[in-house]
């Protein structure tokens, strides 16, 4: 794939994840479009990091690294949303071996790839299905939520971090996405009645920073 046509296609997958966030994903992901994912997940699964990840080498994480840097926090526990292969998941375990990490993902096909990848580097990542929309999970439990590339259920996520805690979201080409967007993503978390929003742009990328 062409530079630009990657660039133009990752940039038109970030704008629909924003579209979904403001939308569809105010509520649980149905029965027909979770079976949607796993059909598709399952012919993708196992190539998704060569086709995806590596195509995009450094652009891919950009965003998100830069925004991980400005947490000053050392977290114990911590949740990647939609971790897919693991990639945020298990960056994130590097960077604070002390914490306890977890992803969850509606594929199970994803997931299966994620735990291959956490076994071969060693790294105790647990790793559950779940919607992101409705989280196993109790209120203010993570110090750190994270999600990249993906739907963002705003209020599911803000009931699992606690007070104080962060959380970090970004888009690879999210930058690239109408401004028009963009704001209407970052009104929609202010309107939560977190404490602080920060969004900035890496490049193509885009990072929104939040803490409760």
């Amino acid at each position: 794939m062409k530079a630009w046509t990657r660039r133009l296609t990752s940039t038109l997958i970030d704008w629909g994840y924003m579209a979904m966030t403001l939308g569809p994903a105010k509520r649980p992901a149905s029965n027909l479009y979770r079976r949607l994912l796993n059909f598709y997940y399952r012919k993708q699964a196992e190539r998704y990091d060569q086709k995806v990840i590596a195509a995009a080498g450094e652009l891919y994480g950009q965003a998100f690294d830069a925004g991980l840097k400005k947490i000053v926090v050392r977290p114990q526990r911590i949740l990647d949303v939609n971790t897919g292969t693991g990639y945020v998941a298990l960056r994130l375990k590097r960077t604070f071996p002390d914490a306890d990490v977890v992803g969850t993902d509606v594929s199970t096909q994803m997931l299966d790839q994620a735990r291959e990848k956490a076994r071969q580097e060693n790294l105790a990542v647990a790793f559950f299905e779940a919607d992101g929309a409705q989280l196993p999970f109790p209120e203010n439990e993570f110090d750190l939520v994270a999600l990249q590339n993906a739907p963002l259920y705003i209020e599911e996520i803000v009931r699992v971090l606690r007070p104080g805690g962060w959380l970090l979201i970004a888009y690879t080409s999210g930058a690239l996405v109408p401004k028009f967007w963009r704001v209407r993503l970052q009104r929609e978390l202010e309107r939560v009645g977190v404490q602080r929003v920060e969004t900035e742009r890496y490049g193509d990328g885009l990072c929104i920073l939040v803490t409760k």
